[in-house]
């Protein structure tokens, strides 16, 4: 993402550019600027748009505030630090011809900021992923400010539309070169690795499914892993935690030989963007679901996964999975096969240009 910070003083080499000034609340290590905004900086270059991404959060206060829980000192510090920010990349954004705002980008409100944009002539695309309407009032004005709306799935793109916006939906995506497919689905030392990817906003939903571990021990030893965190009262469940880094992701869910989704059903689930789902299949892995949200538009059941809502269901569709290979296989090449056709980060790179360019020759008319 630095190497792309002083693209816009070099414009004159590159003066067919769309620029696209992107804000985040939070650095590349939260999943959602990662894989809404920052991975998107290469590919869209090749389609002729440059986009800066800024965080308001550096990356070393992300990690503090992850650690240390709510301090009301860190609380202070982090709202100097973010209004200091939010300052000075404002300047920045001025060069742009789009200005970009990812889901709550700031922790006070900056509508009237983008109302300054709007006067300035700017145009304001909103991008959000998950449901945070349900948490801050705030969500509601960015998107009536908005020239255009872009909304993780059907779900947000509905509430969007509610609210007077033309959203379109733009699916969270994959960059599949970061991920090379399962090539054996043999077990390794005959136990069964079974694997979660998340963070400890998601974790308590891991307690769905400890009742099936602990049976489906009895019949397949199993090694329970959790990357991104230490899952909550796994107590008896043969457990391996994972430090999560961007580096390793990908080789380390390239290992699990199943990976589950678990998900209570509610309003703010159902908002949910199914990315550890596209993780697993990016690799090649089966993937069990509970058919909550977009998992019921992701996975086609029994075809490129499995979806189960009862401990019953879970436990045969693990059941199934573990003593048979080939079936591993076979779902899990859908997965990949499913990623890279709906999925990709090229592909949908394209179709986000696409949209900037017609919102810039709207701007330039």
């Amino acid at each position: 993402m630095e190497k792309n910070q002083n693209s816009w003083e070099m414009q004159s080499k590159m003066p067919n550019m769309i620029r696209v000034f992107a804000l985040t609340r939070l650095p590349r290590g939260c999943a959602s600027s990662r894989y809404r905004v920052c991975q998107y900086v290469e590919p869209l270059k090749q389609h002729g748009v440059d986009l800066n991404v800024k965080s308001l959060y550096p990356e070393w206060l992300y990690n503090l505030r992850k650690r240390g829980g709510r301090k009301w000192w860190l609380d202070a510090v982090t709202l100097i630090i973010a209004f200091s920010r939010q300052i000075s990349y404002s300047i920045v954004a001025l060069n742009a011809d789009i200005i970009l705002i990812l889901k709550n980008a700031a922790p006070f409100s900056l509508t009237p900021l983008l109302k300054f944009f709007r006067r300035m002539g700017k145009r304001v695309v909103f991008d959000f992923d998950d449901a945070i309407y349900l948490k801050t009032s705030i969500v509601e004005k960015y998107v009536r400010l908005a020239d255009i709306v872009i909304a993780g799935n059907k779900m947000l793109a509905e509430w969007a539309r509610e609210k007077g916006a033309k959203p379109r939906v733009i699916p969270t995506v994959i960059d599949l070169n970061k991920y090379l497919p399962r090539v054996s689905y043999e077990l390794t030392a005959n136990r069964l690795r079974i694997g979660w990817i998340g963070s400890p906003s998601t974790e308590p939903f891991l307690k769905i499914i400890k009742p099936v571990l602990l049976k489906l021990n009895v019949t397949y030893p199993i090694e329970f892993c959790v990357i991104g965190g230490k899952p909550p009262d796994m107590a008896e469940v043969p457990l391996k935690v994972i430090e999560w880094s961007e580096e390793t992701e990908a080789e380390e869910i390239s290992k699990f030989d199943i990976g589950v989704a678990p998900l209570l059903d509610n309003e703010y689930t159902r908002g949910k963007c199914g990315l550890k789902v596209l993780q697993y299949m990016a690799a090649g892995i089966p993937v069990v679901a509970s058919p909550v949200g977009v998992h019921l538009d992701i996975i086609e059941h029994g075809n490129n996964g499995f979806l189960a809502g009862t401990d019953s269901e879970w436990l045969k569709y693990l059941t199934l999975l573990a003593g048979d290979s080939e079936l591993r296989k076979n779902i899990g090449q859908q997965g990949r096969k499913t990623v890279e056709e709906k999925f990709s980060l090229n592909h949908m790179a394209e179709q986000v240009s696409v949209l900037f360019k017609s919102l810039h020759s709207n701007l330039s008319m």
